[in-house]
């Protein structure tokens, strides 16, 4: 997560909140590593419920995807 922002929604009980993430996704093929990398963003509607707060609408936005090969991985 490189973000996060939140407000009140229009009643008691409800929210919004906008997540800004980058995901890392390890590929091997043969002797060759790649790193796919999403640049992704949540728009999300929470709604408070006896459980708790609960992700209640989640719309995903993919702003970007890479390629990069991996020079070096610790293992």
């Amino acid at each position: 997560i490189i973000g996060e922002v939140y407000r009140d929604g229009a009643s008691p009980g409800v929210a919004h909140g906008r997540i800004a993430c980058v995901a890392h996704h390890w590929s091997q093929r043969a002797d060759q590593l790649t790193d796919v990398v999403w640049h992704v963003r949540y728009d999300d509607d929470y709604r408070l419920t006896d459980a708790g707060w609960r992700i209640d609408h989640r719309a995903l936005t993919i702003n970007a995807i890479e390629t990069r090969p991996v020079r070096q991985l610790r293992f």
